[in-house]
């Protein structure tokens, strides 16, 4: 493991996991070496928190009401914990013992791009207090 690196692709941003963390997540179990899941757990859930925008309110510019805010739980993702630990085992266990290691976490929930953008170029809005529909296609 000496020398690899661990980093999460997350939101169109390389965040790399310094070497002493994954050190710290390592232990052995029966003379073999194991993950503390555990500490795994906590790490994958601290960067949920800290991106993911499914517990943040989110303000969206629309096209005829200017600025809205679509409440907390409404709208956004998440980093799916279980299953990124999970996929992450394997990888760490045995893959960064000969190789640099890139993921990028399960997600759950909607909006998340991998560019970091929060509902694209193309989305429709219906304001229900004006009962009308728009759709916007932005083309480059």
């Amino acid at each position: 493991m000496a020398g690899h690196t661990l980093t999460f692709k997350l939101a169109g941003k390389a965040h790399p996991v310094s070497t002493k963390r994954v050190a710290s997540w390592l232990t052995t179990k029966n003379g073999q070496l194991a993950l503390k899941t555990g500490a795994v757990t906590k790490y994958v859930s601290a960067l949920s928190k800290k991106y993911g925008t499914v517990s943040k309110t989110r303000r969206f510019k629309t096209t005829n009401s200017g600025t809205v805010a679509v409440p907390a739980g409404l709208y956004g993702w998440s980093i799916k914990v279980a299953a990124t630990v999970k996929r992450l085992k394997p990888a760490v266990l045995t893959t960064m013992r000969t190789q640099n290691v890139t993921q990028t976490p399960t997600i759950q929930g909607t909006g998340y791009h991998k560019n970091g953008a929060d509902i694209g170029k193309t989305y429709v809005e219906s304001p229900r207090p004006n009962n009308t529909c728009g759709f916007t296609k932005m083309v480059n």
